[in-house]
């Protein structure tokens, strides 16, 4: 289903035109405005509930010949050990496909276990059928109905498939997603998603799909270049506003985005893989930077490994090696996802909290949450380089002096870190006052407070 992507193999070979000085320089994030010394941010909670809901997964259930064809004793515990809820995946109508295809009872059976699906339609090229529309409304029916199906996708990376009418094609199949969708009352409440492109000059080619979709859709990889990068160029190439800007929006305008792809891969001899350790540290930047810059659900590319093949470079962005062991960035998620998840707070809407941060770091980033019960969690980082991109090798980033204070009735009572092992570790506070000592990983602030600055919970 996923073909190599130019636009990684790009990423790559753009890398090796730019100077060590570039390279190592601290980018700002989208995630928030870097934070200068003594400032008093008044900021807007987002919801923990939300954040978590926003996070999604890449899987191939239809793959036999790979890890993913273990789905008893690998796909579905490790799935169910992560914590996340949304998978994407892809729509498939050939002839013999019914409910009690394999592939269906799959995604029947996550779906008992609360998964939610992103399917994928295709176009008709030499390799690959185009997807039947009039089988549609059954094949969400076999996945679960419209419960479990949250959105249907356009086509994957149309203009990376070598097909020389590919943009007609693409529309076609989006004209027929869209009507087929909006015409089925079984369909009704499953929403619509565009398709992904590679390349700046194809959103010339496609033209504005905005009237066929609900949401646009971005395929960011940052390469092996630390996600709160601003690009590599005048032009931002290959930042997540450049994506927003250049690729999403000429097609689907003002429409929300989802990012069906996004993540690492590890393979720190290629031209743009990396260490797992760096991969751990980057994710839960990723997301956080991802949902703060108003994307609305993104997908890690992938769950595994698979195929044991060093050399691959589609083989190794897996959570999980091949075997089905964790890596430190499935740790690392996991352990995000546990420590936010609020099973309350799908109507919460959050409140503000009013804080200062004093530091000498020009590069300390946050993201402020908050869980239904009112509890807020403070993340910190410095949005620095852990990994040289032209030595492959991890890069030693030393902590930062950072100290919060919480206004008044707000206590600090604890703090959690994840490691570049993926570990949590905690450290008890008290007080009004945090000192902090932060460094590349996320850190977050757990801060309780006796006086309410939140709106009740919605009905």
């Amino acid at each position: 289903m996923h073909r190599t992507s130019p636009t990684r193999v790009a990423i790559g070979f753009a890398v090796a035109a730019l100077t060590a000085t570039t390279l190592l320089v601290p980018a700002p994030s989208l995630a928030a405005t870097p934070v200068a010394s003594n400032s008093s941010p008044s900021q807007q909670a987002s919801s923990a509930a939300a954040f978590v809901d926003s996070i999604g997964v890449n899987v191939h259930l239809h793959y036999t010949d790979t890890t993913y064809d273990r789905y008893d004793d690998i796909i579905k515990p490790r799935l169910l050990e992560l914590g996340v809820k949304n998978l994407r995946d892809g729509i498939y109508t050939y002839p013999a496909a019914s409910a009690s295809s394999t592939y269906y009872q799959r995604l029947r059976d996550l779906a008992q276990s609360g998964m939610k699906f992103n399917l994928l339609s295709s176009m008709q090229t030499p390799w690959g059928q185009a997807t039947d529309f009039n089988k549609l409304a059954d094949v969400v029916a076999w996945s679960g109905g419209k419960d479990a199906v949250r959105t249907l996708e356009g086509v994957n990376e149309p203009d990376a498939q070598n097909v020389s009418d590919w943009a007609a094609r693409t529309r076609t199949v989006q004209e027929q997603l869209a009507s087929t969708v909006r015409s089925t009352p079984t369909l009704n409440g499953v929403e619509i998603v565009g398709p992904s492109l590679t390349k700046t000059e194809s959103t010339r080619a496609l033209g504005d799909l905005s009237s066929l979709t609900d949401y646009g859709n971005i395929h960011y990889y940052p390469s092996d270049r630390n996600p709160e990068t601003q690009g590599w160029g005048s032009n931002g190439y290959g930042s997540l506003l450049w994506n927003l800007n250049y690729i999403a929006r000429p097609v689907t305008t003002q429409r929300p985005v989802i990012s069906t792809e996004t993540g690492y891969y590890n393979s720190p001899t290629s031209d743009s893989g990396m260490s797992r350790t760096a991969a751990a540290t980057y994710i839960p930047r990723l997301l956080l930077g991802s949902y703060d810059a108003g994307i609305r659900r993104a997908f890690l590319y992938e769950l595994v490994d698979q195929k044991a093949n060093p050399n691959d470079k589609e083989a190794n962005f897996g959570l999980l090696d091949s075997t089905g062991k964790p890596k430190e960035s499935f740790t690392a998620l996991q352990g995000l996802i546990r420590l936010l998840s609020d099973p309350q707070g799908a109507n919460f809407q959050p409140g503000r909290l009013d804080y200062s941060l004093a530091t000498q770091a020009r590069d300390i980033q946050t993201s402020l949450l908050q869980k239904s019960d009112g509890t807020f969690f403070l993340a910190v980082w410095r949005a620095a380089p852990v990994w040289d991109v032209n030595a492959d090798r991890e890069l030693q980033v030393p902590a930062a002096p950072l100290k919060v204070t919480l206004p008044e009735g707000s206590t600090a009572r604890a703090v959690h870190e994840l490691g570049q092992d993926g570990l949590i570790r905690t450290r008890s506070l008290s007080g009004s006052q945090a000192d902090l000592q932060v460094g590349p990983t996320v850190q977050l602030v757990e801060i309780g407070t006796s006086a309410p600055q939140w709106p009740s919970t919605g009905s």
